[in-house]
C-alpha cells in the first residue's frame, strides 16, 4: 500500500513541475532543452504509471516475469500484467455529492490517459530524449511540445481519483490532490477494499 502511494506521489510531483513549465513559471534557456526536459518528466510519469500497476499486482506479475525488479519499460510491464490480470490498469472516476450529503463515484469514460495513449506518448518522449542522428529524420520538437497540455490533462483525469483491481482479488482506490490546489504538498490518498468493505485506510 505504501509503495503504491509513493509511486503516486512521485507522479504528482513530476506533474506539478510540468505544469509550472507549461504555465511559464520556469523555463530552460534553449527551446530544445526545454522540450527535452519536459519529455523526460513525462517519460518518467508514463513509466511510473506502469510500475504503479506492477506494485499493485506484484504477486500475479511475478508469476510471468521473475526479473520484475529491473523492469521499467511500460510496454513490457503492461503486456506482462495483462497475462495475469485483465483489470490491472487504473479506472478513473469522479466523486458525485448529492443534495442529502451522500456521495458516490461515477466512472469516467473518456478524456483520460488510456493504455494506448501511454505507450504512444512514451515512445515519442523516448525518441526526443535520444540525440538526433543527422542522417535520420530530424525531431519535430514543436509537434511534441503541442501534445504536452493534452498529456498532462489526461494523466490528471486518469489518476485524480481512480480504482485498480489488485491480483484479481480486491480493489485499491487512489486520489491525487495537486490539480485541485497546486500550492498544496498533500500526499496522495490510497485505500484498499475487499468484497465487504475497506480493509486498509
Amino acid at each position: 500500500m505504501q509503495l503504491y502511494a509513493d509511486c503516486l506521489y512521485e507522479i504528482q510531483m513530476r506533474a506539478s513541475v510540468i505544469d509550472e513549465h507549461l504555465r511559464g513559471e520556469y523555463s530552460e534557456k534553449y527551446f530544445i532543452t526545454e522540450v527535452e526536459f519536459i519529455c523526460l518528466q513525462f517519460q518518467k510519469i508514463f513509466e511510473k504509471i506502469a510500475i504503479t500497476s506492477l506494485v499493485a499486482n506484484i504477486e500475479e506479475y511475478a508469476k510471468v516475469r521473475k526479473q520484475y525488479a529491473s523492469d521499467y519499460d511500460p510496454i513490457g510491464i503492461i503486456n506482462g500484467l495483462r497475462k495475469g490480470n485483465l483489470y490491472f490498469y487504473p479506472k478513473p472516476s469522479m466523486p458525485i455529492i448529492k443534495e442529502d450529503g451522500t456521495s458516490h463515484f461515477e466512472p469516467i469514460t473518456d478524456g483520460f490517459l488510456t493504455e494506448d495513449d501511454l505507450t504512444k506518448a512514451w515512445k515519442k518522449c523516448s525518441n526526443i530524449i535520444h540525440a538526433e542522428n543527422p542522417y535520420n529524420r530530424p525531431h519535430n520538437y514543436e509537434n511534441v511540445q503541442s501534445m504536452f497540455p493534452d498529456w498532462l490533462t489526461k494523466i490528471v483525469v486518469l489518476l485524480n481519483h481512480h480504482s485498480i483491481v489488485v491480483n484479481n482479488d480486491y480493489m485499491l482506490t487512489g486520489s491525487m490532490r495537486w490539480c485541485w490546489d497546486r500550492d498544496t504538498n498533500e500526499r496522495p490518498h490510497v485505500a484498499g477494499w475487499d468484497k465487504v468493505g475497506p480493509i486498509i485506510t
